[in-house]
């Protein structure tokens, strides 16, 4: 089987999250056009397992190989919409699954358990006059994380309810693999200082863009669920991290007010997060 003929089918899935999320930001996401626009995705995610499925090892890891030719940006956030090859993310992570390592599949499962914590604060904000700018931003972005991860997904065409927290990668977490640290080492605190630096490249003015403005909102969001998810080798960098962008001079003064709003939401929601862990 081609390469070719797989993407065909992540960018139907692709184009049909894009048109939820326009959808939701009409206030639409209870019409008949979104029930079918789910429709045709869980049959493109059907015929997309069913090619999957149909692949040899070999395959699978040639096809990776190829796909790996397409996946050059770091530090990515939003990918869904806004980057052309965006498909290729997605199919890299269902790949990765497929090779049958408990380390892959730990950093699926941690990714999962991030966008949990993250869907609950995105059902706060979106809902929430005070960020009604970047409401429209803020629907793309929960749309890229459901698309980019296939157990969100999941959870999403099943049920369509996304903010019952319930988390997952704890049941990883054995003496049986120490490795494991390593991929929290990469994905809770490297993946972590990539958003400290986006939150210091924006100076007083970031509000003044509404793409700017969610990019700021994005990054503290993931540092948030971060702080929250990590247990405690890893919470000390994490805190570091959240000193240093509160102490900072050079950090802005808007940035550091907005992290605070966080702060206080987080409080408001911790509850049903502490109840899941």
């Amino acid at each position: 089987m081609e390469l070719n003929r797989l993407i065909s089918v992540e960018e139907k899935i692709e184009m049909g999250f894009i048109a939820l999320a326009k959808l939701e930001a009409c206030g639409l996401s209870a019409s008949f056009e979104y029930e079918e626009t789910i429709k045709v995705i869980n049959d493109c995610v059907n015929q997309e397992k069913h090619l999957l499925g149909s692949l040899s090892s070999e395959e699978i890891l040639n096809f990776r190989k190829e796909i790996l030719k397409h996946c050059n940006n770091r530090g990515l956030s939003l990918a869904l919409g806004y980057l052309t090859n965006s498909c290729y993310y997605r199919l890299l992570n269902i790949i990765n699954s497929m090779l049958g390592s408990e380390s892959y599949d730990y950093a699926m499962y941690l990714r999962y358990d991030l966008n949990q914590i993250i869907f609950l604060f995105l059902d706060y904000l979106i809902n929430n006059d005070a960020y009604e700018e970047i409401r429209d931003e803020l629907i793309l972005y929960k749309y890229n994380l459901i698309f980019m991860n296939h157990l969100s997904e999941e959870d999403f065409l099943q049920t369509r309810n996304i903010d019952i927290i319930n988390i997952e990668s704890k049941n990883f977490k054995t003496d049986c693999n120490p490795d494991l640290i390593f991929v929290d080492k990469s994905l809770l605190i490297l993946e972590g200082r990539e958003h400290v630096d986006t939150l210091e490249k924006y100076g007083d003015n970031f509000k003044e863009s509404n793409n700017y403005f969610a990019l700021v909102m994005i990054s503290i969001l993931e540092l948030i669920a971060r702080l929250v998810l990590s247990e405690e080798e890893i919470l000390q960098y994490l805190q570091n991290d959240f000193q240093y962008l509160m102490e900072a001079e050079g950090v802005s003064l808007d940035v550091k007010n907005l992290i605070q709003e966080m702060l206080n939401i987080l409080e408001q929601l911790k509850d049903r997060i502490e109840v899941a862990r």
